[in-house]
């Protein structure tokens, strides 16, 4: 069974702006305060194949590949292989970007899917729906504050979540 879940925010700058960030792949951890370090593992810096290994805080590894690609628009990201992190066995996010001239509405869908069966079911539904949703949103608010300031997100760096919508 899998879960979808959706976040959506307006970030006061162009789509251009707002595009060349989502698709420099390598650097999520300069935009995401859940994100310790990421790198690339593969020679392609994004689009489509593009690979990145994630160390997430406070624990766990994520290696993603960007799976779909419309240039300026929107992406996929598959979380093809987790370690240390609970029960969960897949996940693809779509980041949705819209044009609003001088602001640009950022939509981040994920669907996952967690193992462990009737336990996975109750997980998903005591702890890990709502903990993927409040990464979300941080991601988001991270991007949020990262474009419109320019400054490198991290753990301490506050960051406007009160902005981030349920889509």
């Amino acid at each position: 069974m899998s879960t979808k879940i959706s976040r959506t925010v307006t970030i006061n700058a162009p789509i251009a702006d707002v595009w060349k960030t989502f698709a420099d792949f390598g650097n999520v951890a300069d935009a995401v305060p859940s994100v310790k370090t990421s790198e690339l593992t593969s020679n392609l810096e994004t689009g489509l194949g593009a690979t990145r290994e994630c160390q997430l805080a406070p624990m766990g590894v994520v290696q993603e590949r960007i799976t779909g690609w419309e240039e300026g628009k929107a992406l996929e990201v598959d979380l093809y292989e987790s370690k240390g992190v609970p029960a969960l066995r897949s996940a693809l996010a779509r980041i949705d970007l819209d044009n609003l001239g001088n602001e640009t509405q950022v939509t981040v869908t994920m669907q996952y899917t967690l193992g462990l069966g009737v336990i996975g079911k109750g997980m998903n539904a005591l702890v890990m729906k709502r903990q993927l949703g409040a990464s979300l949103k941080g991601l988001l608010a991270g991007y949020k504050h990262r474009i419109e300031t320019g400054e490198i997100v991290n753990g301490k760096t506050s960051i406007p979540l009160d902005a981030v919508t349920v889509a």
